[in-house]
């Protein structure tokens, strides 16, 4: 790799670190499943996809907890109404819409990744 794209890579690293300090300021915790795929939509549309790896990642995480804890008390309610293990159904109406925002997201990231090489 010569110099002078080492650098260029050096610098737009350089910028992404900044727009990473500024993207944790959102408490994704707070956030209802339409904000937070609302927001990953956002971000996969930004010049600087990269700079919220690590804030898509969180919400992910928080996306899914809520997601397990919802069918835990759903599957609890149906066991306690005479329900079995085996004719127990469970999706959440947000989850392909989130899929498909997520998707897109790591799409535009690893466009972006590739453009740095």
């Amino acid at each position: 790799m010569s110099d002078v794209s080492s650098e260029k890579i050096t610098e737009q690293l350089e910028s992404l670190d900044i727009e990473k300090k500024d993207s944790i300021d959102i408490d994704v915790n707070e956030l209802d499943f339409d904000k937070l795929i609302e927001l990953i939509s956002e971000y996969s549309q930004s010049e600087k996809v990269l700079a919220f790896s690590k804030t898509v990642e969180n919400i992910k995480s928080v996306f899914y907890t809520r997601i397990r804890k919802e069918k835990s008390i759903i599957f609890d309610k149906h066991i306690n109404e005479g329900g079995t293990e085996e004719n127990f159904e469970f999706t959440h109406s947000s989850e392909e819409n989130f899929k498909k925002a997520y998707q897109s997201f790591k799409s535009a990231r690893n466009k972006e990744r590739k453009n740095l090489e």
